[in-house]
């Protein structure tokens, strides 16, 4: 799959990534770093909107330089499709899910506030 990207300044600081943009967010928390995820969406702090923009990469085998691993794991996607959407709702990018479950490598240029995120779709 041919990696899709889009730079944006997300309202709210985060975006989604999820099966649609009708889905259950999970719990906000204060930890350290700011990825929040449940079964059927990673959220995913970026550059306060603020300050700049924040480049979203998404497909298989994009650029991981100098980037580290926030988040591996699967997510529902029901739909066979995953939708990278912003605080707001807006679809961002729209992919097709290569199944009903679909794995994730989130790697990011920081942990707080990145203004770099890679998205591997398994």
């Amino acid at each position: 799959m041919e990696p899709q990207e889009v730079s944006i300044r997300a309202p709210g600081s985060f975006i989604l990534i999820a099966g649609s943009v009708d889905v259950d967010a999970p719990e906000f928390d204060g930890g350290p770093s700011r990825l929040w995820a449940n079964a059927q969406c990673v959220c995913v702090g970026t550059l306060c909107e603020i300050d700049g923009c924040t480049r979203i990469v998404i497909g298989s085998g994009s650029d991981h330089a100098d980037l580290t691993l926030v988040f591996k794991g699967e997510i529902d996607t029901q739909s066979e499709r995953l939708v990278v959407s912003d605080a707001e709702l807006n679809e961002l990018i729209e992919i097709a899910a290569p199944s009903r479950r679909t794995g994730l490598s989130i790697w990011t240029n920081d942990a707080r506030e990145p203004t770099v995120i890679a998205i591997d779709v398994t």
